[in-house]
């Protein structure tokens, strides 16, 4: 199984590949004035173009330092080390002569450039962590702690005593809406008001299942469960007469069929469902 690919070592392979392309122009003209070359003069051209290039490697190589989840601590970061082995990357890499002479001319000004570019990226990070809420968690206060905890005693001592002054002892107990057919529960004085908004909630909820059940038992499907009018004289009838005749809804009609208690006969919309097995599931009410 082959090892995943490092993103940040592409993006270092990618800048030093680009900074050698740069430079080799430099180092071809070198090569064609064979006066320089056989002296060892180096115009200034060519080595601000070595500067440039080793620049950059060094500059891609401290971005992918500071780029880390986890910054080095401040006492252990050394940038020197970090530039001299960017150099030595930039030497191997170009294997040229002229770059393993002039690749360090710039290095205490590299050195101060990566330092500066670390303490600049550990200052956004410490800003970033402060103001994160969580820090304040990590940097437990003792003394903090035990403020907030009297706030907030002093609070609900407040509250409990605003609570308690809401509503006499008898207005507590016999305004709470009960239940149809259950007896009112004595409430203690001290009732909050959301606990009144939670029995209203209850209480509107069973009224509107009783409502919905009265509907329900009101519905026309019932009012006309098993009249023999519906089916008499009739080999098939559709599936609202035969809920209808049933008095159930169109899912329990359904369950039905599934089960095979109901027979269907036809294809497609011209399905119905046979009278024989409807009464053979519910007799007439009014037999003939």
């Amino acid at each position: 199984m082959q090892n995943p690919i490092d993103p940040a070592q592409i993006i270092i392979e990618r800048t030093k590949a680009t900074a050698l392309r740069k430079l080799r122009p430099y180092l071809s003209d070198y090569h064609r004035k064979s006066l320089l070359h056989r002296y060892g003069l180096v115009p200034a051209r060519l080595t601000e173009a070595i500067g440039a290039y080793v620049e950059q490697i060094a500059r891609v190589r401290t971005e992918v330092l500071v780029s880390e989840t986890f910054l080095p601590a401040l006492e252990e970061f050394d940038p020197g080390k970090v530039i001299d082995e960017a150099i030595d990357e930039a030497i191997q890499f170009a294997g040229h002569e002229l770059v393993t002479k002039l690749a360090d001319r710039e290095r205490d000004e590299l050195v101060d450039k990566c330092r500066e570019r670390y303490l600049c990226e550990l200052d956004i990070r410490i800003k970033r962590w402060q103001a994160c809420p969580i820090s304040t968690v990590v940097q437990y206060d003792p003394e903090e702690e035990e403020r907030i905890r009297a706030d907030w005693a002093a609070h609900r001592a407040a509250r409990e005593s605003q609570d308690q002054g809401t509503q006499p002892r008898s207005q507590a107990t016999d305004n709470i809406p009960t239940v149809a057919g259950e007896p009112a529960q004595p409430q203690p004085a001290n009732v909050a008001t959301t606990d009144f908004a939670e029995r209203t909630r209850a209480v509107e909820t069973c009224r509107s299942g009783t409502a919905a059940q009265k509907a329900e038992e009101a519905s026309p499907g019932k009012e006309r469960k098993g009249d023999v009018t519906l089916i008499d004289g009739k080999p098939a009838v559709t599936f609202r007469t035969a809920e209808a005749y049933l008095g159930i809804s169109e899912r329990q009609r359904q369950n039905l069929v599934r089960a095979g208690i109901l027979k269907i006969e036809g294809q497609g919309q011209n399905r119905k469902i046979t009278t024989e097995s409807l009464k053979a599931y519910l007799p007439p009410e009014n037999p003939n």
